[in-house]
């Protein structure tokens, strides 16, 4: 749990000119401006843009408590930062010796707002994810995933957490179609714990079916390269 108070202050360099901002306010602070950061005794400084990338949960930033000061760590002031901006993702399908997309997912999915044709293979069928920042998602976020199935035997699609249990957004019979722009079924599930996704994977159906996957939202946000979602807000 942070230690960190709304009412605390931290010192933020703008344009060459140090001012402090209280840590209600800290999501308002703009993208170029820095922070004073302390890892391993060395000081450096890091601009609020670089700070989910570049910050380790272990570093040290000082903030001031009714005129006192202290330290707090990387992590606990990351978590102040509730609007994440999603970087460039990479996207990579595999499904044993049946891999399939419809176009490259590497350019297609999650690229813009729009939904994309790609699909991939059910019995263990996956797409892993990376990005350039890091896809970090809190308790109490929602996940939905726009989805279709085009084979008759019920499959499974999961979140791929490291560190969790694979967690089951939901269950799809047949569609009609692999298509998931032609058919609007979202699938949700409440994240139950913190953490980075990296992927997602299928199971059931049979080695033919093609499961498709179009979109994804956080709490209602479509997740794209360049958008911006909210986590942590529930």
């Amino acid at each position: 749990m942070s230690t960190i108070n709304d009412s605390d202050l931290f010192l933020v360099e703008r344009s060459g000119t140090s001012y402090k901002v209280a840590a209600s306010d800290i999501g308002d602070v703009q993208s170029s401006d820095l922070f004073l950061v302390e890892r391993s005794n060395t000081s450096y400084k890091l601009t609020q843009s670089n700070l989910n990338s570049d910050l380790n949960d272990t570093d040290l930033l000082l903030a001031e408590r009714s005129g006192t000061s202290y330290k707090v760590s990387g992590a606990d002031f990351k978590g102040l930062f509730t609007t994440r901006t999603c970087g460039t993702f990479t996207v990579t399908a595999s499904s044993g010796s049946d891999a399939g997309y419809s176009g490259n997912p590497s350019s297609t999915f999650l690229y813009d707002s729009s939904c994309k044709q790609n699909y991939i293979r059910p019995n263990g069928g996956s797409f892993t994810i990376s990005c350039t920042t890091s896809f970090e998602v809190s308790s109490g976020d929602t996940v939905s995933v726009r989805c279709s199935h085009d084979g008759s035997n019920s499959a499974t699609i999961y979140l791929i957490m490291p560190g969790e249990t694979n967690l089951a957004i939901g269950s799809m019979g047949y569609t009609g179609s692999w298509n998931p722009c032609q058919n609007n079924y979202w699938r949700t599930v409440t994240l139950t714990t913190s953490g980075t996704i990296t992927g997602l994977t299928v199971t059931g159906g049979s080695g033919g079916d093609a499961f498709g996957v179009g979109q994804m939202k956080i709490n209602g946000y479509l997740i794209y390269n360049g958008s911006t979602y909210e986590t942590g807000i529930n």
